[in-house]
Protein backbone atom coordinates (compact mmCIF):
# COMPACT_ATOMS: atom_id res chain seq x y z
CA UNK A 1 0.00 0.00 0.00
CA UNK A 2 1.11 3.57 -0.62
CA UNK A 3 0.87 5.94 2.33
CA UNK A 4 0.48 9.67 1.94
CA UNK A 5 -1.25 12.62 3.52
CA UNK A 6 -5.01 13.27 3.27
CA UNK A 7 -6.29 16.27 1.37
CA UNK A 8 -9.88 17.50 1.70
CA UNK A 9 -11.80 19.40 -0.98
CA UNK A 10 -14.90 21.46 -0.13
CA UNK A 11 -18.19 21.37 -2.02
CA UNK A 12 -20.77 24.15 -1.68
CA UNK A 13 -24.39 23.39 -2.58
CA UNK A 14 -27.11 25.64 -3.99
CA UNK A 15 -28.71 25.98 -0.55
CA UNK A 16 -25.32 27.18 0.79
CA UNK A 17 -24.78 24.00 2.76
CA UNK A 18 -21.23 22.64 2.57
CA UNK A 19 -19.58 19.25 2.65
CA UNK A 20 -16.03 17.96 2.57
CA UNK A 21 -15.25 15.38 -0.08
CA UNK A 22 -11.96 13.56 -0.58
CA UNK A 23 -11.46 13.89 -4.32
CA UNK A 24 -9.14 10.90 -4.56
CA UNK A 25 -8.96 7.25 -3.61
CA UNK A 26 -5.91 5.15 -2.81
CA UNK A 27 -4.50 2.48 -5.15
CA UNK A 28 -3.14 -0.89 -4.10
CA UNK A 29 0.12 -1.53 -6.02
CA UNK A 30 1.70 -3.73 -7.10
CA UNK A 31 -1.15 -6.12 -7.82
CA UNK A 32 -0.85 -9.89 -7.54
CA UNK A 33 -0.46 -12.17 -10.56
CA UNK A 34 -3.99 -13.49 -10.02
CA UNK A 35 -5.47 -9.98 -10.00
CA UNK A 36 -3.41 -8.94 -13.01
CA UNK A 37 -4.56 -11.91 -15.08
CA UNK A 38 -8.18 -11.33 -14.05
CA UNK A 39 -7.83 -7.72 -15.08
CA UNK A 40 -6.50 -8.68 -18.50
CA UNK A 41 -9.27 -11.23 -18.92
CA UNK A 42 -11.82 -8.52 -18.35
CA UNK A 43 -10.91 -6.86 -21.64
CA UNK A 44 -9.75 -9.91 -23.60
CA UNK A 45 -11.74 -10.39 -26.81
CA UNK A 46 -11.44 -11.80 -30.29
CA UNK A 47 -7.78 -11.34 -31.28
CA UNK A 48 -8.51 -10.92 -35.00
CA UNK A 49 -11.16 -8.31 -34.20
CA UNK A 50 -8.78 -6.44 -31.91
CA UNK A 51 -5.92 -6.47 -34.40
CA UNK A 52 -8.16 -5.43 -37.27
CA UNK A 53 -10.14 -2.69 -35.60
CA UNK A 54 -8.40 -1.78 -32.36
CA UNK A 55 -4.75 -2.67 -32.82
CA UNK A 56 -3.49 0.70 -31.68
CA UNK A 57 -5.73 0.55 -28.62
CA UNK A 58 -4.37 -2.84 -27.65
CA UNK A 59 -0.77 -1.67 -27.91
CA UNK A 60 -1.46 1.42 -25.85
CA UNK A 61 -3.45 -0.66 -23.41
CA UNK A 62 -0.55 -3.02 -22.84
CA UNK A 63 1.91 -0.16 -22.47
CA UNK A 64 -0.30 1.52 -19.91
CA UNK A 65 -0.12 -1.51 -17.63
CA UNK A 66 3.64 -1.11 -17.32
CA UNK A 67 3.50 0.90 -14.06
CA UNK A 68 1.62 -2.05 -12.51
CA UNK A 69 4.35 -4.58 -13.38
CA UNK A 70 7.34 -5.44 -11.24
CA UNK A 71 10.79 -4.38 -12.44
CA UNK A 72 11.63 -7.94 -13.55
CA UNK A 73 8.75 -8.05 -16.03
CA UNK A 74 8.62 -6.61 -19.52
CA UNK A 75 6.00 -5.75 -22.07
CA UNK A 76 6.82 -8.59 -24.50
CA UNK A 77 6.12 -11.11 -21.74
CA UNK A 78 2.87 -9.37 -20.81
CA UNK A 79 1.83 -9.20 -24.47
CA UNK A 80 2.47 -12.92 -24.83
CA UNK A 81 0.39 -13.55 -21.73
CA UNK A 82 -2.41 -11.42 -23.14
CA UNK A 83 -2.32 -13.27 -26.48
CA UNK A 84 -2.33 -16.62 -24.66
CA UNK A 85 -5.49 -15.68 -22.74
CA UNK A 86 -7.28 -14.59 -25.90
CA UNK A 87 -6.13 -17.65 -27.83
CA UNK A 88 -7.46 -19.88 -25.07
CA UNK A 89 -10.83 -18.17 -25.22
CA UNK A 90 -10.97 -18.59 -28.99
CA UNK A 91 -10.07 -22.27 -28.78
CA UNK A 92 -12.84 -22.79 -26.24
CA UNK A 93 -15.30 -21.20 -28.64
CA UNK A 94 -16.09 -18.30 -26.33
CA UNK A 95 -16.32 -15.73 -29.11
CA UNK A 96 -17.33 -16.15 -32.75
CA UNK A 97 -17.66 -13.60 -35.51
CA UNK A 98 -18.77 -13.27 -39.11
CA UNK A 99 -15.93 -12.84 -41.58
CA UNK A 100 -17.59 -9.81 -43.18
CA UNK A 101 -18.49 -7.89 -40.06
CA UNK A 102 -15.33 -5.79 -39.78
CA UNK A 103 -15.42 -4.99 -43.49
CA UNK A 104 -18.87 -3.43 -43.19
CA UNK A 105 -18.02 -0.29 -41.23
CA UNK A 106 -20.06 2.88 -41.52
CA UNK A 107 -18.90 5.57 -43.95
CA UNK A 108 -18.27 8.92 -42.23
CA UNK A 109 -18.66 12.44 -43.68
CA UNK A 110 -15.25 12.27 -45.34
CA UNK A 111 -16.13 9.07 -47.19
CA UNK A 112 -13.83 6.90 -45.08
CA UNK A 113 -14.84 3.68 -43.36
CA UNK A 114 -15.20 4.27 -39.61
CA UNK A 115 -15.57 1.89 -36.70
CA UNK A 116 -16.58 4.45 -34.09
CA UNK A 117 -19.03 3.59 -31.32
CA UNK A 118 -22.12 4.46 -33.36
CA UNK A 119 -20.94 2.36 -36.30
CA UNK A 120 -20.17 -0.62 -34.07
CA UNK A 121 -23.57 -0.39 -32.37
CA UNK A 122 -25.22 -0.52 -35.79
CA UNK A 123 -23.12 -3.51 -36.81
CA UNK A 124 -24.00 -5.34 -33.59
CA UNK A 125 -27.69 -4.77 -34.27
CA UNK A 126 -27.48 -5.58 -37.99
CA UNK A 127 -25.54 -8.84 -37.64
CA UNK A 128 -26.84 -9.88 -34.20
CA UNK A 129 -23.19 -10.29 -33.22
CA UNK A 130 -21.40 -9.72 -29.91
CA UNK A 131 -18.10 -8.92 -31.62
CA UNK A 132 -18.68 -5.16 -32.12
CA UNK A 133 -19.79 -4.94 -28.51
CA UNK A 134 -16.62 -6.69 -27.40
CA UNK A 135 -14.54 -4.24 -29.43
CA UNK A 136 -16.27 -1.32 -27.70
CA UNK A 137 -15.57 -2.93 -24.33
CA UNK A 138 -11.90 -3.34 -25.26
CA UNK A 139 -11.71 0.34 -26.17
CA UNK A 140 -13.38 1.40 -22.93
CA UNK A 141 -11.07 -0.78 -20.84
CA UNK A 142 -8.01 0.44 -22.72
CA UNK A 143 -9.11 3.99 -22.06
CA UNK A 144 -9.43 3.16 -18.38
CA UNK A 145 -6.06 1.43 -18.25
CA UNK A 146 -4.38 4.45 -19.79
CA UNK A 147 -5.18 6.32 -16.61
CA UNK A 148 -2.71 4.14 -14.73
CA UNK A 149 0.20 5.92 -16.38
CA UNK A 150 2.51 7.19 -13.67
CA UNK A 151 1.98 10.82 -14.61
CA UNK A 152 -1.76 10.52 -13.90
CA UNK A 153 -1.44 9.17 -10.35
CA UNK A 154 -0.46 11.69 -7.69
CA UNK A 155 1.07 10.38 -4.44
CA UNK A 156 -0.49 6.98 -5.06
CA UNK A 157 -3.95 8.49 -5.39
CA UNK A 158 -6.47 8.75 -8.17
CA UNK A 159 -8.03 12.22 -8.29
CA UNK A 160 -11.38 13.32 -9.66
CA UNK A 161 -13.25 16.62 -9.80
CA UNK A 162 -16.92 17.23 -8.94
CA UNK A 163 -19.19 19.83 -10.43
CA UNK A 164 -22.83 20.88 -9.99
CA UNK A 165 -22.93 23.26 -12.93
CA UNK A 166 -22.73 20.65 -15.71
CA UNK A 167 -25.91 18.74 -14.80
CA UNK A 168 -29.54 19.82 -15.07
CA UNK A 169 -30.67 17.30 -12.48
CA UNK A 170 -28.56 18.79 -9.67
CA UNK A 171 -26.46 15.65 -9.28
CA UNK A 172 -22.74 15.90 -8.63
CA UNK A 173 -20.91 15.05 -11.84
CA UNK A 174 -17.35 13.72 -11.68
CA UNK A 175 -14.86 14.46 -14.41
CA UNK A 176 -11.13 14.49 -15.07
CA UNK A 177 -9.46 17.28 -13.06
CA UNK A 178 -8.12 20.36 -14.85
CA UNK A 179 -4.63 19.07 -14.07
CA UNK A 180 -5.41 16.03 -16.31
CA UNK A 181 -4.23 13.77 -13.46
CA UNK A 182 -7.01 11.29 -12.72
CA UNK A 183 -10.39 10.60 -14.31
CA UNK A 184 -14.16 10.42 -13.82
CA UNK A 185 -14.51 7.87 -11.03
CA UNK A 186 -18.29 7.60 -11.33
CA UNK A 187 -18.07 5.37 -14.42
CA UNK A 188 -15.45 2.82 -13.41
CA UNK A 189 -16.84 -0.53 -14.58
CA UNK A 190 -17.70 -3.22 -12.05
CA UNK A 191 -15.14 -5.99 -11.92
CA UNK A 192 -11.40 -6.48 -11.25
CA UNK A 193 -10.61 -2.87 -12.17
CA UNK A 194 -12.25 -1.70 -8.95
CA UNK A 195 -9.97 -3.87 -6.82
CA UNK A 196 -7.19 -1.27 -7.22
CA UNK A 197 -9.15 1.28 -5.19
CA UNK A 198 -8.70 0.83 -1.45
CA UNK A 199 -9.41 2.58 1.85
CA UNK A 200 -7.04 4.75 3.87
CA UNK A 201 -4.41 2.92 6.00
CA UNK A 202 -6.14 1.26 8.94
CA UNK A 203 -9.60 1.85 7.43
CA UNK A 204 -12.25 -0.08 5.54
CA UNK A 205 -14.50 1.17 2.76
CA UNK A 206 -18.14 1.59 3.79
CA UNK A 207 -20.59 2.19 0.96
CA UNK A 208 -24.28 3.05 0.88
CA UNK A 209 -26.33 2.58 -2.30
CA UNK A 210 -30.00 3.44 -2.77
CA UNK A 211 -31.96 0.35 -3.77
CA UNK A 212 -33.34 0.88 -7.29
CA UNK A 213 -34.16 4.47 -6.36
CA UNK A 214 -35.13 5.76 -9.80
CA UNK A 215 -37.45 2.81 -10.53
CA UNK A 216 -39.13 3.27 -7.14
CA UNK A 217 -39.72 6.98 -7.73
CA UNK A 218 -41.23 6.30 -11.16
CA UNK A 219 -43.40 3.60 -9.59
CA UNK A 220 -44.67 5.98 -6.88
CA UNK A 221 -45.55 8.62 -9.46
CA UNK A 222 -47.29 5.97 -11.60
CA UNK A 223 -49.69 4.96 -8.80
CA UNK A 224 -49.53 1.48 -10.33
CA UNK A 225 -49.83 -0.95 -7.43
CA UNK A 226 -48.25 -3.83 -9.36
CA UNK A 227 -45.28 -1.70 -10.40
CA UNK A 228 -44.90 -0.34 -6.88
CA UNK A 229 -44.91 -3.91 -5.53
CA UNK A 230 -42.26 -4.93 -8.08
CA UNK A 231 -40.08 -1.92 -7.23
CA UNK A 232 -40.38 -2.44 -3.47
CA UNK A 233 -39.68 -6.17 -3.74
CA UNK A 234 -36.00 -5.41 -4.36
CA UNK A 235 -36.06 -7.58 -7.49
CA UNK A 236 -37.93 -5.43 -9.94
CA UNK A 237 -36.11 -6.79 -12.99
CA UNK A 238 -36.92 -10.38 -12.09
CA UNK A 239 -40.60 -9.58 -11.44
CA UNK A 240 -40.91 -7.61 -14.69
CA UNK A 241 -39.12 -10.40 -16.60
CA UNK A 242 -41.72 -12.84 -15.29
CA UNK A 243 -44.56 -10.51 -16.33
CA UNK A 244 -43.13 -9.95 -19.82
CA UNK A 245 -41.48 -13.29 -20.70
CA UNK A 246 -43.23 -15.72 -18.36
CA UNK A 247 -41.74 -18.33 -16.03
CA UNK A 248 -38.63 -20.42 -16.53
CA UNK A 249 -35.97 -17.70 -16.71
CA UNK A 250 -33.21 -16.77 -14.25
CA UNK A 251 -30.88 -13.81 -13.70
CA UNK A 252 -28.38 -15.61 -15.94
CA UNK A 253 -30.80 -15.68 -18.88
CA UNK A 254 -30.44 -13.23 -21.75
CA UNK A 255 -34.06 -12.26 -21.07
CA UNK A 256 -32.94 -10.78 -17.75
CA UNK A 257 -30.51 -8.39 -19.44
CA UNK A 258 -33.20 -7.46 -21.98
CA UNK A 259 -35.60 -6.78 -19.11
CA UNK A 260 -33.13 -4.45 -17.39
CA UNK A 261 -32.90 -2.38 -20.55
CA UNK A 262 -36.68 -2.51 -20.94
CA UNK A 263 -37.35 -1.24 -17.41
CA UNK A 264 -34.76 1.52 -17.50
CA UNK A 265 -35.62 2.67 -21.01
CA UNK A 266 -39.39 2.53 -20.66
CA UNK A 267 -39.28 4.47 -17.39
CA UNK A 268 -37.77 7.31 -19.41
CA UNK A 269 -39.97 7.07 -22.51
CA UNK A 270 -37.59 5.09 -24.73
CA UNK A 271 -39.41 4.02 -27.89
CA UNK A 272 -39.38 0.53 -29.46
CA UNK A 273 -36.65 1.45 -31.96
CA UNK A 274 -34.37 2.66 -29.19
CA UNK A 275 -35.15 -0.38 -27.06
CA UNK A 276 -34.46 -2.74 -30.00
CA UNK A 277 -31.16 -0.96 -30.62
CA UNK A 278 -30.03 -1.14 -26.99
CA UNK A 279 -31.17 -4.71 -26.39
CA UNK A 280 -29.90 -5.90 -29.80
CA UNK A 281 -33.20 -7.59 -30.68
CA UNK A 282 -35.50 -7.28 -33.74
CA UNK A 283 -37.81 -4.25 -33.83
CA UNK A 284 -40.92 -6.43 -33.95
CA UNK A 285 -39.87 -8.24 -30.78
CA UNK A 286 -38.95 -5.00 -29.01
CA UNK A 287 -42.32 -3.45 -29.89
CA UNK A 288 -44.19 -6.53 -28.69
CA UNK A 289 -42.33 -6.82 -25.37
CA UNK A 290 -42.62 -3.12 -24.64
CA UNK A 291 -46.37 -3.27 -25.21
CA UNK A 292 -46.64 -6.25 -22.86
CA UNK A 293 -44.72 -4.20 -20.29
CA UNK A 294 -47.07 -1.21 -20.58
CA UNK A 295 -50.13 -3.50 -20.45
CA UNK A 296 -48.81 -5.11 -17.27
CA UNK A 297 -48.08 -1.71 -15.67
CA UNK A 298 -50.53 0.80 -17.25
CA UNK A 299 -49.90 3.44 -14.58
CA UNK A 300 -46.54 4.33 -16.15
CA UNK A 301 -48.24 5.82 -19.21
CA UNK A 302 -51.62 6.76 -17.74
CA UNK A 303 -50.28 8.52 -14.66
CA UNK A 304 -46.51 9.14 -14.75
CA UNK A 305 -46.12 10.12 -18.40
CA UNK A 306 -49.42 12.02 -18.28
CA UNK A 307 -48.34 13.99 -15.19
CA UNK A 308 -45.00 15.03 -16.72
CA UNK A 309 -46.52 15.95 -20.08
CA UNK A 310 -49.34 18.01 -18.55
CA UNK A 311 -47.03 20.14 -16.42
CA UNK A 312 -44.56 20.70 -19.24
CA UNK A 313 -47.37 21.74 -21.60
CA UNK A 314 -49.00 24.08 -19.07
CA UNK A 315 -46.03 25.54 -17.21
CA UNK A 316 -42.85 24.25 -18.90
CA UNK A 317 -41.72 23.48 -15.36
CA UNK A 318 -41.28 20.42 -13.16
CA UNK A 319 -40.44 20.22 -9.45
CA UNK A 320 -38.92 17.10 -7.94
CA UNK A 321 -39.90 15.63 -4.56
CA UNK A 322 -37.73 18.19 -2.72
CA UNK A 323 -38.89 21.19 -4.73
CA UNK A 324 -35.94 21.38 -7.14
CA UNK A 325 -37.16 23.19 -10.25
CA UNK A 326 -36.35 22.51 -13.87
CA UNK A 327 -37.60 24.80 -16.66
CA UNK A 328 -37.90 23.35 -20.17
CA UNK A 329 -37.37 26.10 -22.75
CA UNK A 330 -36.98 23.95 -25.86
CA UNK A 331 -39.75 23.34 -28.34
CA UNK A 332 -42.22 20.95 -26.71
CA UNK A 333 -41.97 17.54 -28.34
CA UNK A 334 -41.23 13.92 -27.42
CA UNK A 335 -37.58 14.74 -26.73
CA UNK A 336 -38.54 17.33 -24.11
CA UNK A 337 -41.02 14.94 -22.53
CA UNK A 338 -38.29 12.30 -22.23
CA UNK A 339 -36.07 14.84 -20.46
CA UNK A 340 -38.95 15.42 -18.06
CA UNK A 341 -39.40 11.69 -17.42
CA UNK A 342 -35.71 11.48 -16.54
CA UNK A 343 -35.55 14.65 -14.46
CA UNK A 344 -37.94 13.63 -11.68
CA UNK A 345 -36.31 10.31 -10.60
CA UNK A 346 -32.71 11.31 -11.29
CA UNK A 347 -32.84 14.67 -9.55
CA UNK A 348 -34.80 13.28 -6.59
CA UNK A 349 -32.35 10.42 -6.07
CA UNK A 350 -29.42 12.80 -6.50
CA UNK A 351 -30.79 15.18 -3.87
CA UNK A 352 -31.13 12.30 -1.40
CA UNK A 353 -27.47 11.43 -1.93
CA UNK A 354 -26.35 15.05 -1.47
CA UNK A 355 -28.31 15.43 1.75
CA UNK A 356 -26.67 12.25 3.03
CA UNK A 357 -23.27 13.57 1.91
CA UNK A 358 -23.67 16.75 3.94
CA UNK A 359 -24.46 14.71 7.06
CA UNK A 360 -21.68 12.15 6.69
CA UNK A 361 -18.90 14.53 5.69
CA UNK A 362 -19.00 16.13 9.15
CA UNK A 363 -17.67 12.92 10.70
CA UNK A 364 -16.12 10.72 8.00
CA UNK A 365 -13.89 10.93 4.92
CA UNK A 366 -16.29 10.60 1.98
CA UNK A 367 -14.31 9.32 -1.00
CA UNK A 368 -16.84 8.96 -3.79
CA UNK A 369 -20.26 10.26 -4.82
CA UNK A 370 -21.84 7.72 -7.18
CA UNK A 371 -25.14 9.53 -7.90
CA UNK A 372 -27.27 6.95 -6.05
CA UNK A 373 -24.78 6.28 -3.28
CA UNK A 374 -21.60 7.18 -1.39
CA UNK A 375 -18.38 5.46 -0.39
CA UNK A 376 -16.37 6.57 2.62
CA UNK A 377 -13.23 5.47 4.45
CA UNK A 378 -13.88 4.45 8.07
CA UNK A 379 -11.38 3.34 10.77
CA UNK A 380 -11.73 -0.39 11.36
CA UNK A 381 -12.68 0.10 15.00
CA UNK A 382 -15.51 2.43 13.98
CA UNK A 383 -17.04 0.43 11.13
CA UNK A 384 -20.09 -0.49 13.19
CA UNK A 385 -20.80 3.20 13.83
CA UNK A 386 -20.04 4.05 10.22
CA UNK A 387 -22.70 1.59 9.06
CA UNK A 388 -25.22 3.10 11.47
CA UNK A 389 -24.30 6.60 10.31
CA UNK A 390 -24.80 5.59 6.67
CA UNK A 391 -28.30 4.29 7.41
CA UNK A 392 -29.20 7.41 9.38
CA UNK A 393 -27.84 9.75 6.70
CA UNK A 394 -30.00 8.19 3.97
CA UNK A 395 -33.12 8.07 6.16
CA UNK A 396 -34.75 10.91 4.24
CA UNK A 397 -38.55 11.00 3.84
CA UNK A 398 -40.36 12.65 0.94
CA UNK A 399 -43.91 12.76 -0.36
CA UNK A 400 -45.40 11.77 -3.72
CA UNK A 401 -49.18 12.17 -4.10
CA UNK A 402 -49.27 13.09 -0.38
CA UNK A 403 -47.93 9.67 0.64
CA UNK A 404 -44.67 9.65 2.60
CA UNK A 405 -41.98 7.47 1.06
CA UNK A 406 -38.36 6.53 1.76
CA UNK A 407 -35.71 4.84 -0.38
CA UNK A 408 -33.97 1.97 1.47
CA UNK A 409 -30.24 1.53 1.04
CA UNK A 410 -27.78 -1.34 0.76
CA UNK A 411 -24.69 -0.91 2.94
CA UNK A 412 -21.50 -2.77 2.01
CA UNK A 413 -18.05 -3.03 3.62
CA UNK A 414 -14.73 -4.17 2.19
CA UNK A 415 -10.97 -3.82 1.84
CA UNK A 416 -11.36 -2.56 -1.74
CA UNK A 417 -14.09 -1.25 -4.01
CA UNK A 418 -14.52 -4.54 -5.89
CA UNK A 419 -14.86 -6.83 -2.88
CA UNK A 420 -17.36 -4.97 -0.74
CA UNK A 421 -19.82 -7.31 1.01
CA UNK A 422 -23.38 -6.30 1.82
CA UNK A 423 -24.14 -5.98 5.54
CA UNK A 424 -27.70 -7.12 6.23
Amino acid sequence: MIKTKITIGGVTFNDYGTANVDTYIRLATPITDVDRIAFHQQFAGNMRAIKTSTGSYMTYCLKSTAPLMSSSENQSFRKAEFAHIVDGQLRNGKYKMKETILDSGRVDKTGKITTDKKALEKLAYKYRSDTPTLIMEVREDCSFLSNFDEDKIVDGRFHTQYSLSVTKTGRLAARKPVSKKGRNLQNVKKGPARSFFVAEPGDLLVGGDQRQAEARIVAYYSRDENYIAAAESGRIHFDVMKAVFGDGFTEESKEYDITKRLVHGSDYGLGPWGFAYQANIPFSEAKEKQQVFYDAYPGIKNNYYAYVEEYIRKTRTLHNVFGRRQIFLDRINDSVYRKGYAFLPQSSSGDITKQALKKLSKFYHVLLDLHDGLIMSVPRKEVKYGIEAMHEAFDIPFKIWDIERKIPIKVSVGENWNEMVEIK
